[in-house]
């Protein structure tokens, strides 16, 4: 049974989010590579209205498009929630 559907790049920004995370998750190759993208750049190429699970994402390591999970994550702080921003 499939989960829920993922929300678009647009949502994951107006919720906060700031960068966008890669799994590959190819347990043929044995690849657990990950990667990130800002956030603001996959919408200037993709579009806003592009959900998460429709990113065309592929492994840099293995190749694999098949197995590439991609989850969106705000932006992490120093010092709990209330801290400043370390992202640059």
């Amino acid at each position: 049974m499939p989960g829920p559907q993922k929300i678009t790049l647009a949502e994951a920004r107006a919720q906060g989010d700031f960068m966008l995370l890669f799994y590959c998750k190819n347990l043929a190759a044995n690849c657990w590579h990950s990667g990130e993208v800002r956030l603001d750049t996959a919408i200037a190429r993709w579009g806003g209205a592009l959900r998460l699970d429709q990113v065309p994402a592929r492994c840099t390591q293995c190749g694999s498009r098949d197995h590439v999970d991609v989850r969106a994550r705000p932006p992490k702080r120093d010092g709990g929630p209330a801290g400043p921003i370390v992202e640059h």
